[in-house]
């Protein structure tokens, strides 16, 4: 499996041969590999290192512990897997945060057209109201001679005229009518 993961063949990898030598030599930089030694030989103190990616593209983690003789244990395991689910879970964690920004974006956008909307609806219905309130008071105020005119036009008529008056005042009350129509 060392074999395997380093990517070396049976020649290179013989008993007594430094693996400290092995591994540099299949670092694809030339980064030192340094175990960690501890001045106390009985305390196991593992400690993880990560190499740079082999030539094959592979990342490997050593995690590594002196013996109290002496020497050091290692474990190697190849993460290269789980460097591309995490590669790969980062990106889309950053595509779901610009997604959420866009939507927070648009999200702001529609509140900001909401509030003109709202803010455009309220000053047409103040229009509406002002135009109802003018019509109504015009109304009023062509309404009240109105009245007059049409009492005097009837008493006129009501009167002692002759026949071509009497035709006059009629046209004049037909005619004050249709405009309280037209006014109504």
């Amino acid at each position: 499996q060392f074999r395997e993961i380093y990517g070396l063949d049976e020649r290179e990898v013989q008993p007594g041969a430094s693996i400290d030598a092995l591994i540099r030599k299949a670092i694809a930089k030339d980064d030192r590999f340094d175990v960690a030694k501890s001045e106390d030989r009985r305390a196991v103190t593992w400690r993880e290192h990560r190499l740079a990616r082999l030539a094959s593209g592979r990342t490997i983690s050593i995690r590594s512990a002196p013996t109290p003789d002496g020497g050091w244990v290692s474990t190697h395991a190849d993460i290269s897997e789980r460097e591309i689910a995490a590669a790969t879970l980062a990106d889309r964690v950053a595509e779901l945060t610009h997604a959420r920004n866009s939507l927070e974006t648009q999200k702001l956008e529609l509140m900001a057209t909401t509030e003109a909307l709202s803010a455009a609806k309220d000053a047409a219905e103040a229009a509406t109201r002002a135009k109802s309130d003018f019509l109504a008071m015009m109304s009023h105020e062509v309404r009240t001679p109105m009245a007059g005119m049409m009492g005097m036009i009837d008493l006129l008529a009501a009167s002692d005229l002759d026949d071509e008056q009497h035709s006059l005042a009629g046209i004049a009350q037909d005619s004050a009518r249709n405009l309280l129509s037209v006014v109504n």
